[in-house]
């Protein structure tokens, strides 16, 4: 047992962007989340440098900050620094179409080891994942894919 002090829990994500003009449509509009304008971070120059949004999930407040660091963003082209939850396989599909109505550059639903996940990029090239919560039997059968599957 140890004698930590305790943790209160994750207080937010941090995400670095090439630019908060780009990508803060991308995760408003595309995958509503709520941009807390009180929050916005602002130099002694006027600019701003990062927002906060909120997403709720079951209930759950999560905060993501979009902070500019063009830099930091290149290096993590195609990771996946968050993995999404939605309830059912059926909402993959659905969020299927509604990524390719947006034009947003998708994959396809893929069998993983004991769900399912779409696969999505942001603006800066981050892998958005989407994994629901419904399981299927474990497998060994899963899908294998070199670009949307790659860690």
């Amino acid at each position: 047992m140890s004698n930590a002090p305790t943790l209160g829990g994750i207080h937010h994500i941090k995400l670095p962007v090439t630019s908060i003009e780009q990508t803060l449509p991308f995760y408003t509009d595309i995958l509503g989340l709520k941009r807390i304008a009180a929050y916005d971070h602002i130099n002694k120059q006027g600019e701003r440098f990062a927002v906060i949004l909120e997403s709720n999930h079951r209930g759950v407040p999560m905060l993501v900050e979009l902070r500019k660091n063009p830099q930091q963003a290149e290096k993590q082209r195609h990771t996946n620094p968050i993995v999404w939850a939605v309830s059912k396989r059926d909402d993959l599909d659905v969020w299927r179409d509604w990524l390719e109505k947006e034009e947003v550059k998708c994959s396809k639903v893929f069998t993983g080891i004991k769900g399912w996940v779409l696969c999505a990029l942001d603006p800066d090239e981050k892998m958005v994942r989407l994994y629901c919560d419904e399981p299927h039997e474990m497998t060994t059968d899963y899908d294998v894919d070199e670009f949307w599957l790659r860690d």
